[in-house]
């Protein structure tokens, strides 16, 4: 059977630390080696304020299969990753983390799935979340959210690990958007998917170099970015709540008629009543801003990225 050509796209932030850089590359050298000799490694430098990029030039040197890319800034991981995944020659890619937490040999698994099962893409799903209970609970309250505001829904507890094919990938490769949530993009498509189900191993070495806010801004750029339902949801809440302050306007009005006007008497109703909605509508301002700011950044039509340095593309 042939064997066909393999890419592995890695985004690297600040990863210079405790081995990280050479685990993953002994590692994931040792495992495209072991699939085919056609295979490529793209390794995207976000903006690192460290000495990764200079850790990554050295293995492009050994090796013209090993790619680096360093952006002129910190891009961002979505936008990092798309970098990588538009840089792809091969037949299938592989987008994974550096840290390993991605286990290297389900790949060739992935492989075998696509290629006898008439997949276009196998998805990676963790069977359990051995994390805090706080982070599990905001990954929980994300998911539904995601997928109740989403156009598409994504898969639960699947990162960006997966294997996507060639006609995936230039599929990817048409979309402009600035403001992008890769796994929202996979789904948006609609190809046809099998999902694989494995236990997440600890980080080897190394600290997250994604912090509780980045989480947060991530989750959010999310949900904005994949659909249009919170603006939708502002109309049908707004609808709902006017609703409710015509009933209790009559309410008033009749109770006044009946019982007389009282200067004092449910005063401190009425001022709550009033900041509920002056909150309410302060919310619902925000949303339509982040839709706006959104539609401004992306009629700036400016390129999604910039490239400082390149080995091996």
């Amino acid at each position: 059977m042939k064997k066909e050509s393999l890419a592995i796209v890695v985004p690297f932030y600040n990863e210079n630390q405790d081995g990280v850089i050479d685990n993953f590359f002994k590692q994931a050298i040792k495992t495209a080696n072991d699939i085919t000799d056609d295979w490529e490694i793209i390794c995207v430098d976000d903006g690192s304020r460290d000495e990764t990029y200079g850790e990554l030039l050295k293995y492009a040197k050994t090796d013209s299969r090993i790619k680096t890319i360093q952006l002129a800034r910190n891009f961002g991981k979505e936008i990092a990753l798309s970098c990588g995944l538009c840089h792809v020659t091969k037949d299938y890619a592989v987008p994974i983390d550096c840290d390993l937490q991605d286990p290297l040999e389900l790949i060739p698994i992935m492989l075998t799935e696509i290629k006898t099962g008439d997949f276009d893409s196998i998805v990676a799903v963790r069977s359990a979340r051995d994390e805090s209970f706080v982070k599990r609970f905001f990954c929980k309250i994300f998911y539904k959210l995601m997928n109740f505001f989403s156009d598409r829904p994504i898969i639960e507890n699947a990162g960006d690990f997966r294997l996507v094919n060639r006609k995936m990938l230039d599929t990817f490769k048409q979309m402009s958007e600035t403001n992008r949530y890769v796994r929202g993009i996979w789904g948006w498509m609609g190809f046809k998917v099998k999902k694989i189900y494995f236990k997440r191993p600890d980080r080897l070495s190394g600290n997250p170099t994604q912090s509780y806010k980045k989480l947060f801004t991530l989750g959010f750029d999310a949900i904005i970015s994949s659909s249009s339902k919170p603006l939708r949801l502002s109309l049908v809440s707004g609808f709902l709540l006017s609703l409710f302050a015509m009933i209790f306007l009559v309410f008033v009005v009749i109770k006044t008629l009946l019982y007389g006007f009282s200067e004092t008497k449910g005063l401190a109703t009425i001022l709550s009543i009033v900041l509920f909605f002056n909150g309410f509508i302060l919310i619902h301002i925000g949303i339509l801003s982040e839709y706006v700011g959104r539609i401004y950044t992306e009629t700036k039509d400016r390129m999604l990225y910039v490239v400082k340095n390149k080995e091996n593309i």
